[in-house]
This record gives C-alpha cells, structure tokens and sequence, in this order.
C-alpha cells in the first residue's frame, strides 16, 4: 500500500562556554561577541560538516550540535545567520533521522512509536518555525507582518509580504519559517484546527522562491512540489503543479540535490502511481556521483532512504487486480 502522509558545528564554543563561565561572568556584551565569532568561525567551516562522509556518525553528532546552536542564541539572540542556522539543523535532523525512524516504526506497525516520534518530531519543527520567524519579523520593515499573520487572510499577507520582502537578504528567512511551519503541520496528525494555517507557510515559502529560486539548492520549488503532491485535489493539490515545481527545482539544481528527487519519487510518482518513474528517480539517486561537499550529507540522507524505498516497490505499486469474467 502507498506510505502514510504525514549549521554547522560552532567551532568556538569552547571559547564561548569558557569566557561565560569565568572571565566575562555578567558581561553580556562580551558574550554576545564572542558568540557571534564562534557563529562567524561555524560558518566558515560548513563544508566540512555538510561534506561529511558517514550518515550514522552524522546523525549522532547533530543533537550536540543542536545544544551548542541553541547556547549561542542564548546569548546572542538576534543573530540572523545563528537563528536561520539552527532552524536548519532541526530541519536536518528532523527530516533525516527523526522521520526516517517514524517510517521505520510505522512499516513494522509499531503505531504507538511512531506516534511518540510524531509528536517529537512536531515539536522539533515547531522550535525551529520560532527561529526562522523571528529572522522574518526582523525584516518586517513596517512591522505589521504580525497583525497581517493573525488576521487569516492569504490574499492580504501575499500582498504585504511582496510589498515589504523585496530583497534577497530576506530569503532565509521566508524560506526556513514557511518550511519549518508547513513540516510542523504536516505532523500534526491530523489536527485541522494547527493545518488551517498552512496556506500561510506556503506563502512565506512563495515569497522566498519569488525572489530566488535557487536558495537552498531550489529547496523551495521542490517542497512547493511536494505540498501540491501530498494532497489531494479535494484539499488543494494538484499533481500537474506538483510535476511542475519538481521538474523546475530538478532544473535549477542541475539535478544535484537528491532530496528533490526522493520527493519526487515518494510524493508525485506514489499518489500518480507511476511505477517507472518512481524507479527511474530513485536509481538516479543511487548511481549518480559524488555532488560535493555541499550536498554530500544531503545526498546520503537521500541515498539511504531511496535504497529503502526501492525495497518496497511492491508495496506501493501493487499490481493491478484481474478482472473475474462474469458467470454464466
């Protein structure tokens, strides 16, 4: 049967930790240097965790990093580049370990795992919806995007957002908040009361691919692909749209970011039942080469699910039933 909807390393934390726990005790506008210097030496050096090599270790150093992250924005709350980059790493985490695991206790029917990781994985998203909102709030340059969120009214907020987010510094921002938001409502089991605000992560997502397609390797054109796959068109999909963003962000990216494919697998050619392209896709992603650094932990998380996914082919494409002819 089809499946179920549903930063880097701060180098200098050992500088921070040190200063905030003896020599610079109280001094919160040392502390807010040094932490924006650790941020500085992070983004530096991102190839080399982006780069990394081993999906296990990976995945097991990431909620350390997660703690560093949220230590520095502890002390240095209005950083952009540390708010956006922590959003990113729950992101990273959430979709390439967290939900790996819910799929994984949802095929052996170990249903109340997989609620559990569920909820967890909610609240991870719902964290990093509050980081990456915080950038956007910070770009609002009339300062009424907050009363424009609360109104619930999509025409209204697509309007503000183009009058007001005009620039590409704005980008991060509008792309990690309406992707984290719409991820948290995706995991809400459900819950129409949290999925009636979707519509207005997805237009924070828009504005960020209106204004660069290219951000986060076309990141956004495929989870615009992904949202329009994931519903039916009774709820607001659309499949065609969907093959649309798809085949748009495959474009951009020059095929190199392989989570773009495994979306596009999972989502347009399981709910088109497209059997063909759904293999073609995820061999595409198991026989490609090495992208680089900068996608190369993307692509493993892309690689290890796409050899789980071909196993179950089968289950998701089954075969058509044979006609019985009628009796005489």
């Amino acid at each position: 049967m089809p499946p179920r909807s549903r930063a880097s390393l701060p180098g200098g934390l050992a500088l921070v930790l040190g200063l905030s726990a003896s020599s610079i005790t109280g001094c919160t506008s040392l502390q807010r240097i040094a932490a924006d210097q650790a941020a500085e030496l992070a983004e530096a050096g991102s190839l080399g965790f982006n780069g990394f090599w081993d999906y296990e270790i990976f995945g097991r150093a990431v909620p350390s990093a997660i703690l560093q992250e949220e230590a520095l924005i502890r002390v240095s709350p209005d950083n952009e580049n540390m708010l956006t980059g922590l959003a990113r790493t729950y992101t990273v985490y959430a979709y390439g370990w967290m939900s790996n695991e819910w799929e994984l206790a949802d095929d052996r029917g170990d249903f109340e795992e997989a609620d559990r990781l569920e909820k967890r994985i909610q609240l991870v998203y719902k964290r990093a919806s509050e980081l990456a909102l915080r950038v956007v709030h910070a770009h609002d340059d009339e300062e009424q995007l907050h009363a424009v969120l609360k109104a619930k009214k999509l025409e209204p907020l697509q309007a503000y957002l183009r009058k007001v987010f005009t620039d590409e510094d704005d980008v991060p921002g509008l792309y990690w908040a309406g992707l984290t938001w719409g991820a948290m409502m995706a995991n809400s089991g459900g819950d129409l009361a949290v999925l009636a605000d979707a519509p207005f992560a997805r237009a924070l997502l828009e504005r960020s691919v209106e204004l660069d397609p290219t951000y986060a390797d076309a990141g956004g054109l495929g989870s615009l692909g992904t949202v329009e796959a994931s519903f039916p068109e009774l709820f607001g999909g659309n499949l065609e749209k969907a093959k649309g963003y798809y085949e748009r962000a495959l474009e951009v990216c020059k095929r190199r970011n392989h989570l773009i494919l495994l979306s596009y697998a999972k989502t347009y050619a399981v709910a088109k039942q497209d059997r063909e392209l759904f293999v073609k896709l995820l061999r595409e992603i198991l026989e490609a080469p090495d992208q680089g650094d900068d996608l190369r932990m993307n692509n493993k998380v892309a690689r290890h699910r796409a050899e789980r996914y071909l196993r179950k082919v089968d289950d998701w494409f089954p075969p058509p039933l044979a006609s019985t002819p009628p009796s005489e």
